[in-house]
């Protein structure tokens, strides 16, 4: 609920002279961002402590809980990060350079157009999967991504250090809040989103954050 807020607020948000330029009409690897971020606050004791409440009783989700949900969610953090590089990976083998000589031409008549995704799961360090498995079949994102699944793991890089610069101390901080508003939401795809992210952390971002979050959930 948190992820598509993200996405309804992108759009609901948004400050553009031009329709076609608001919102979500981001760019593929960049339009995730928003969503991502607002999922760190469904997850915020803090924030949770606000709504999320017994239906009858109006008690809230007890500490240890809470803290037993939490831990689980980070548990296998490290083997979800590695199944989303896959699927970018195997969105590339899909719809990169291969799929696009194919489709202007230039390909060579003796080359096969198929791609065996089995062989690049296989190929991927830990991902071993059965011939007679179609994990293919139930992943909808290869269709509309296309070549740009790799965007989902960037966003969650860029989200993981905006949570932590901006709204780790303070979920509810009305400055940070009116920044993401105003150097995020609201410019939608008026600039480019590199210009976008080092206007809203004051730097470029990196990977790191998200990395030191991925080491701390596995030894959770």
């Amino acid at each position: 609920l948190f992820h598509e807020f993200g996405h309804a607020l992108h759009s609901a948000l948004s400050r553009t002279q031009y329709q076609h330029l608001s919102g979500t009409r981001v760019p593929v690897d960049f339009v995730e961002t928003p969503s991502h971020l607002f999922e760190y606050f469904a997850w915020d004791p803090r924030v949770l402590e606000r709504f999320a409440v017994h239906g009858d009783t109006k008690e809230l989700i007890p500490s240890e809980v809470l803290e037993s949900l939490r831990k689980n969610k980070g548990m296998f953090a490290g083997i979800d990060a590695q199944r989303q590089v896959f699927y970018a990976l195997a969105d590339q083998h899909l719809f990169g350079d291969r799929a696009a000589k194919y489709m202007n031409g230039e390909h060579q008549s003796t080359e096969s157009g198929g791609v065996d995704l089995y062989e690049v799961a296989n190929g991927f360090e830990g991902n071993a999967m059965v011939e007679t498995g179609a994990w293919f079949a139930h992943f909808g994102h290869f269709m509309g991504y296309s070549a740009g699944y790799y965007g989902y793991v960037l966003a969650r890089v860029f989200a993981s250090q905006i949570w932590g610069d901006l709204f780790e101390g303070n979920p509810f901080s009305k400055a940070s809040g009116r920044k993401v508003w105003h150097d995020l939401l609201a410019t939608g795809n008026t600039k480019d989103a590199k210009e976008i992210l080092r206007d809203l952390l004051g730097k470029e971002p990196t990977p790191d954050r998200y990395l030191e979050e991925l080491q701390s959930s596995s030894k959770a």
